[in-house]
């Protein structure tokens, strides 16, 4: 099977960190062939990283990415039976809107002339901020401020909890995905219960699908889920079992099979667990002449 895998950085994930995970990904067998794209935006602290980070939003991102994917298909000597998409925090809202826009699933927007939407079988997503993040700590929320006033880190006004972007990112998946058609994407969100970034409940809107899930990761941090931390021989066996985690989410993970988790992982991680509603209400708020938006 011929496979394209897509990894996606966070704002501070230099390409390097993302190597140990790669470069174990192309040794496994059911990867053999396959071709990876690591998608760097910020992550390389130098001066272009800085301008982009300064003056780039998550939706000219977004589209670099898409046009990336799309330079991958075109190139590729034989089509691809299969694409897996794994981002790490804000890079799982990038690669979200990459999708989505490649998809036409925003009014106006057309499907991509190159098709690789059909493609996606999988959206593993490690600490992605689904929701936004909240800027609860004074630093966060003077440069939220700063950044609507001067125009500057857009990428930060845009992932702000509540943002025009993230609202309509939110519903726009939750419109494309109710559609039967795409229910067989599996949706996956990492998370590690000593994030202090993204919370429990900021992936409910996969884990309403039926193939979206959220699995608990002990002990694990916003930025270690993904790569190795430390030195030493603790730190490699840390690694060695974080990786068994990640290769199983990437590769092998089923929703429907009974026993979702297998044995040697069962103290390593643990299902988030999430109430489905059947019954859905539609609210109208209307502020009046002296409300503010």
């Amino acid at each position: 099977m011929k496979r394209l895998i897509v990894l996606v950085a966070g704002l501070n994930s230099a390409p390097k960190e993302w190597y140990p995970l790669a470069n174990r990904l192309r040794r496994e067998a059911l990867l053999e062939g396959s071709d990876f794209l690591i998608f760097d935006h910020c992550g390389c602290w130098n001066l272009q990283a800085l301008r982009k980070c300064f003056t780039e939003s998550i939706e000219t991102l977004a589209i670099d990415l898409k046009a990336k994917i799309e330079r991958c298909v075109i190139a590729s000597p034989e089509p691809y039976d299969d694409i897996i998409c794994i981002a790490h925090s804000v890079g799982g809202l990038i690669v979200r809107q990459a999708y989505l826009l490649a998809a036409g699933a925003y009014a106006g927007t057309p499907k991509s002339q190159i098709p690789w939407t059909d493609k996606v079988s999988r959206f593993v997503l490690i600490a992605s901020i689904n929701r936004g993040f909240e800027p609860n700590r004074l630093w966060a929320s003077g440069l939220v401020g700063l950044s609507s006033v001067t125009g500057i880190f857009p990428m930060l006004r845009e992932m702000t909890k509540g943002a025009a972007f993230v609202t309509s990112l939110r519903i726009s998946w939750i419109r494309h995905f109710s559609n039967p058609k795409y229910q067989k994407v599996i949706m996956i969100q990492l998370l590690g219960t000593q994030d202090s970034i993204v919370k429990r409940e900021d992936s409910i809107d996969l884990q309403q699908f039926p193939n979206g899930v959220q699995f608990d990761v002990p002990d694990a941090s916003h930025d270690d889920l993904y790569r190795p931390s430390g030195k030493g021989t603790h730190a490699s066996a840390e690694w060695d079992a974080r990786y068994q985690l990640l290769q199983w989410a990437i590769l092998q993970y089923n929703p429907k099979q009974t026993a979702s988790i297998p044995s040697f992982l069962s103290k390593k991680i643990s299902i988030s667990p999430v109430k489905r509603s059947t019954q859905t209400a539609t609210v109208f708020i209307v502020h009046g002449i002296r409300g503010s938006n």
